[in-house]
């Protein structure tokens, strides 16, 4: 049987470890975010995540090149700078990513911010039927 060592309070410091580093590991997973568009250069756009930083004081750093998906109802992609959006975030790298063939990802970063995709305008009052 592995003895673990503790403190005299009983506190088992490896467990205290592992605790920490899973916090710290999942503070940089991201799979969606909410923000706002600051640029649009087609076939991509740039967004603002809404959300304060962890200590809850600073904006977050603006996404660039953001992938948008064409609606699968098919039409134009219809936004424009302001517009409140949610974002996915690709599992790894697209960095290499072109709309032509297979791209080189890197592994090391999942999950990361930068590896954004456009998942749809946040609805306003006017966007339902009857208002």
């Amino acid at each position: 049987m592995t003895k673990y060592s503790s403190d005299s309070n009983g506190e088992n410091y490896q467990i205290e470890i592992l605790k920490r580093l899973w916090n710290g590991i999942s503070a940089g997973v991201n799979v969606a975010f909410e923000g706002e568009i600051t640029a649009i250069t087609p076939p991509t756009i740039s967004v603002q995540p809404k959300a304060l930083t962890a200590k809850g004081n600073k904006k977050q750093a603006i996404v660039e090149h953001v992938m948008v998906l064409v609606p699968a109802t098919g039409g134009k992609v219809k936004l424009k700078v302001g517009d409140r959006v949610a974002c996915g975030v690709f599992d790894h790298d697209i960095s290499h990513y072109s709309s032509k063939g297979f791209y080189r990802q890197l592994i090391k970063t999942p999950h990361q911010v930068s590896n954004a995709f456009f998942i749809g305008r946040v609805a306003d009052r006017g966007d339902f039927d009857g208002e």
